[in-house]
């Protein structure tokens, strides 16, 4: 079914928005749209897949980076196909390719995300991407969290975003990882009773 000029396919239970040769400003409100939609189709991850794409300004990675951050948020991935060197540049220069996985084929995106396409990550033993980037303390810490809200809600999405709300209570994101949330830091000079 298509969403303005990024039809949304899908292969194997996930969907895939399919891009056009160029994203830019011309068209990141059509792409914006796509990705909500497609998103509200599934639960598991989202594939973008940028095999045609031969350029992406920066309104365009703002668009990818912004869905990317709403997907973690739900204890979702959004997956790049993106076997162009011209465009994974774009993304190396400015650090989204550590960001958000991207892989050089649509089978191997799919490959990627066999075990997660129904929301069952936790069945197949396997942390988030940026949960894995993270200490060893963060993925011990979140381990437990999952391991809690699959007691209580059993296997599948609504675990996962309930693992993400404990999880996140001792830890916030840094780029592409986690780390401990540290407390707030007195002011220097001013005593408690000077607020």
């Amino acid at each position: 079914m298509p969403y303005g000029s990024f039809p949304v396919e899908v292969v194997e239970g996930v969907p895939v928005v399919v891009a056009p040769e160029e994203i830019d400003i011309t068209n990141t409100e059509a792409l914006r749209s796509a990705l909500v939609k497609a998103a509200a189709d599934g639960r598991g991850p989202l594939v973008v897949d940028m095999t045609r794409t031969r350029f992406c300004d920066s309104a365009g990675l703002h668009v990818l980076l912004a869905e990317h951050q709403r997907a973690e948020a739900e204890g979702r991935e959004v997956l790049l196909v993106i076997p162009s060197t011209a465009v994974l540049r774009i993304l190396a220069i400015t650090g989204a390719d550590r960001m958000i996985p991207n892989f050089t084929s649509l089978p191997e995106a799919l490959t990627g995300t066999a075990a997660t396409a129904n929301g069952d990550r936790e069945r197949a033993g396997e942390l988030p991407g940026t949960i894995k980037r993270s200490s060893e303390e963060a993925q011990e810490t979140f381990s437990r969290a999952l391991a809690g809200a699959v007691k209580v809600h059993g296997e599948g999405d609504q675990a996962l975003r309930a693992a993400y709300v404990e999880f996140k209570r001792t830890f916030e994101k840094c780029g592409d990882h986690w780390i401990p949330k540290t407390a707030p830091k007195p002011r220097i000079g001013v005593s408690a009773g000077q607020w």
